[in-house]
């Protein structure tokens, strides 16, 4: 894959207006803005940076003048062009979304609606024909998972090619297992993957979770979309997988190394949160063909399938997704525009009648 022929500009390289504007507007601001996670604010860092290393590179003069003259139409379109050799056009509209949202924060008093436009017409481009067959239940992804796992358990069990019985398995099998337990976590909290690329074991001592004791997970209160501490339990199957990892599988992955981590990559350090994004992507387009599940709708299909269990508590559906509006919210809905929610809802009339 070609790579783009510009970096970030660090932050300590940006314009004095830029990085005074971003602290004062963005990083230590107040008001509603102090509800921003520590990720979007990153998120908003690497987009500006971003876009300053493509000026400096193509145009460096053009860094000392305003806001608007550096997003005109005509260097926005360069810089898009420039970011299509390696972005996909919905990771194009993206980029743009968040250019916007740092766009209208630093200057709020200028007309920012053409990037809009722009987004909008990468998001029209980028968006996949509908499949009715693609969603996905949070059921059906938990069940993904625990294959997965069993797979490797008994990939593991196999002999060698001598035909001699193996202490233990080798990294492709640990990290098979490792790719399940994290669907079925992920399928089964509904967290983000930074959640799951945080988690550690204090001290690296296996036995931290001693067998028959089940799984306690607490988040800060910044690392969560609700921006509220939340514990999450292991149900007593996921608690049991979760030890066989522990005592079983990592250790292969850490061979021999030291980390707190508790995913571990082939080369014995902790999983970063894209990484966690990729293997799952990967793991998931094997098994349903084309379509790889992307890690939001894991929490689209578990927030879709509570409220279909539970309709009495659909309304929470909402303050735990944390959408902006109703739009939002109808999209963000993993049977939106399905089979499965054609039915659900002939099923919710045909009960009313």
């Amino acid at each position: 894959m070609p790579e783009l022929f510009f970096e970030t500009l660090p932050f300590d390289e940006w314009p004095c207006d830029d990085a005074d504007l971003f602290n004062e507007r963005i990083e230590t601001a107040c008001g509603g803005l102090k509800f921003w996670a520590q990720a979007t604010r990153r998120q908003l860092l690497y987009t500006w940076g971003l876009h300053l290393g493509y000026l400096k590179s193509v145009s460096p003069e053009s860094l000392k003048a305003d806001l608007s003259t550096r997003l005109s139409p005509h260097l926005l379109d360069g810089y898009i062009t420039a970011l299509a050799t390696t972005f996909t056009d919905l990771s194009i509209a993206t980029h743009l979304h968040h250019l916007y949202m740092a766009s209208n924060r630093l200057d709020p008093a200028a007309d920012w609606d053409y990037l809009r436009r722009k987004r909008a017409e990468y998001l029209r481009k980028g968006r996949p024909a509908l499949d009715l067959n693609a969603p996905k239940t949070a059921t059906e992804l938990m069940q993904l998972g625990y294959e997965l796992m069993n797979e490797a358990d008994e990939l593991a069990r196999q002999p060698d090619a001598k035909g001699r019985c193996r202490n233990q398995p080798n990294k492709d099998e640990a990290s098979l297992y490792l790719d399940g337990l994290m669907i079925a976590m992920l399928a089964g909290f509904l967290w983000r993957k930074r959640n799951l690329a945080d988690r550690v074991l204090e001290g690296n001592k296996p036995n931290s979770f001693p067998a028959g004791i089940g799984f306690m997970f607490d988040l800060a209160a910044t690392t969560t979309k609700t921006i509220h501490a939340a514990s999450y339990s292991a149900s007593v199957h996921l608690a049991a997988r979760l030890h066989s990892y522990i005592a079983t599988y990592r250790p292969v992955l850490l061979d021999g190394k030291q980390c707190d981590g508790l995913l571990i990559s082939q080369r014995g350090t902790q999983l970063a949160a894209m990484t966690i994004y990729k293997r799952i992507c990967k793991r998931t387009g094997a098994r349903y063909g084309t379509h790889h599940v992307h890690l939001r709708a894991f929490r689209r299909a578990g927030l879709t399938q509570f409220a279909a269990d539970l309709p009495a508590m659909a309304n929470y559906m909402k303050a735990y997704g944390v959408h902006a509006s109703d739009r939002v919210e109808d999209d963000h809905y993993n049977f939106g525009g399905s089979l499965a929610a054609s039915s659900r809802m002939q099923d919710a009339l045909a009960r009313f009648r």
